[in-house]
């Protein structure tokens, strides 16, 4: 627990390092935040949407209980996840917030199964050279520690940013929605 703790806060401290690096800069990528909507397909033609800023309990009545909740305290912040079969939904709130967590406000994802997908369509397993076809280059890259490439979209109007982590193939692997608290 103590290691997963740390790697979180380290990941967290890295991104918010990421944002203040790229917060004064123009951006050469023209993704708009309205990205961070995920669609799931339910048939027949509809559809569910999700975004950053709904309450958690809308992600429960899209994607049913079946989920495992985490809840970690760092300094003055609790951290509230929400795992289903491997993508996560998380919150941000202050430690003295007694709210339900249901009531909490998604303050981000991370995405590692292909149920979902933006509404330009990419998902898991999308060629990465869609993205940037669409999107132009992304605000800054990195390589994680399990050997993807991290390519960070930052916004202009907000502190958050859209993150694809792409494989040796050019295919997506992970979507991260990160917004500082």
């Amino acid at each position: 627990m103590q290691s997963l703790k740390k790697k979180l806060l380290s990941g967290f401290a890295a991104f918010l390092v990421g944002l203040a690096l790229t917060g004064g800069t123009a951006l050469a990528h023209t993704m708009p935040f309205s990205e961070t909507t995920l669609i799931l397909e339910k048939g027949h033609g509809l559809h569910a949407e999700i975004r950053p800023g709904d309450p958690l309990s809308k992600v429960r009545d899209i994607l049913g209980d079946v989920y495992q909740e985490n809840v970690m305290d760092f300094g003055p912040f609790r951290r509230v996840i929400w795992n289903y079969y491997g993508s996560e939904f998380s919150a941000v709130t202050l430690t003295s917030n007694t709210s339900p967590t249901k009531q909490l406000t998604l303050h981000g994802y991370t995405l590692e199964e292909v149920s979902f997908h933006t509404p330009s369509g990419f998902s898991i397993s999308t060629n990465y050279d869609k993205i940037k076809d669409k999107y132009g280059e992304a605000t800054s890259q990195m390589i994680t520690e399990d050997g993807l490439t991290s390519y960070i979209y930052s916004f202009s109007d907000r502190p958050a940013a859209l993150v694809f982590e792409v494989d040796q193939e050019n295919r997506v692997r992970k979507i991260h929605c990160r917004q500082e608290v």
